[in-house]
């Protein structure tokens, strides 16, 4: 099944569920990934935070990184 027939058939078998405590469930969960969504640490963090990543993922795209034992060649250059 493609995702909307898999959202037609959830929707057409919610509406026929008469159990309180299935309900409850349902709801339940989608509480949470909505919570989880939320809690998302990307959201968190403050605009520089995020640029100053994605500056840090452009580095290393393009290849501009030392390995450990270069960095550990003059530990005080890096202080």
């Amino acid at each position: 099944m493609d995702l909307q027939a898999d959202m037609k058939w959830i929707i057409s078998e919610l509406r026929n569920v008469k159990d309180p405590d299935l309900i409850r469930v349902f709801k339940n969960l989608l509480q949470y990934r909505i919570k989880k969504e939320e809690a998302d640490w990307w959201n968190e963090i403050s605009d520089e935070e995020k640029r100053d990543i994605e500056a840090g993922l452009e580095q290393i795209e393009k290849g501009e990184v030392l390995t450990h034992e270069q960095v550990m060649r003059n530990p005080r250059k890096w202080s």
